[in-house]
């Protein structure tokens, strides 16, 4: 019994590591996207927000289709 337990520890240490893994380099991502990305000229600002906006949804529903089980009702309440 012990043993069953120390191993389902270790399963779900190695799962926080990796999901602390994904968050790092999904910020590290993000960080680099944001500073060599220049904005839009004030022009076309509104043109631009209304495409990335469509382009975030289809990327949502991209991340949702390669999702199995609840993750996909998680996925829509963190983004709503």
């Amino acid at each position: 019994m012990a043993a069953t337990l120390s191993r389902v520890a270790d399963g779900v240490q190695k799962l926080a590591n990796g999901q602390q893994a994904v968050i790092a380099l999904i910020d590290s991502l993000s960080k680099v996207i944001l500073t060599c990305v220049p904005e839009p000229e004030p022009a076309t600002f509104n043109r631009a927000v209304a495409a990335a906006r469509d382009r975030y949804q289809k990327f949502l529903k991209s991340a949702a289709s390669s999702m199995k089980g609840d993750f996909i009702k998680s996925l829509t309440d963190i983004v709503h």
